[in-house]
């Protein structure tokens, strides 16, 4: 609640105070206004993405609106009637967009993998303690564990058809 008191208030101050400002922070942060319209998530994670390169994206003509001098509401609307640079302000929301929308997945493929190797690594482990310390270890372990749960096949270990009794336990 706060930070809305806060966002508000730089509002009210760059709306009375640098008016041209306003205007153009108004239009070129269209994408970021969009993306907090449809962010629903308590964090705002998609507003942030957006926000960041879309604010990049002004900058280079909020510096020219102030190094051109008291252009006033005149030179803001001179800037944003400029199609290069509406372009350029909405290109780089756009970037935050794509970011978005195209790195979750390259992160989950890269959790996959990683939680992969650490299986097989924790496989690899528990068959170097059998080993060490012998298959009664293993045999006591398995009485702690369901029913359900095979210690064979986690540790990837083939059982022979004939070896098996009708329940898939060894005889």
């Amino acid at each position: 609640m706060k930070a809305w008191i806060y966002t508000l208030v730089a509002a009210a101050l760059i709306f009375f105070v640098f008016l041209d400002v306003f205007i153009l922070v108004v239009i070129g942060m269209a994408p970021t206004m969009g993306a907090l319209v449809i962010d629903r998530s308590s964090r705002r994670y998609f507003t942030m993405t957006v926000a960041f390169p879309n604010g990049v994206g002004v900058l280079p003509s909020a510096i020219k609106l102030f190094s051109g001098g008291s252009g006033g509401v005149d030179a803001a609307l001179e800037l944003v009637s400029d199609p290069i640079v509406l372009v350029t302000m909405y290109a780089a929301g756009a970037v935050g967009w794509v970011i978005y929308y195209s790195v979750p997945p390259f992160v989950a493929v890269w959790l996959s993998m990683q939680s992969e190797v650490r299986a097989a690594a924790i496989k690899k482990r528990q068959k170097a303690l059998i080993k060490n310390w012998g298959n009664e270890v293993r045999i006591e372990a398995e009485k702690l564990l369901p029913d359900d749960v095979n210690v064979s096949k986690l540790l990837g270990e083939t059982v022979d058809e004939e070896d098996t009794d009708s329940t898939g336990e060894k005889m």
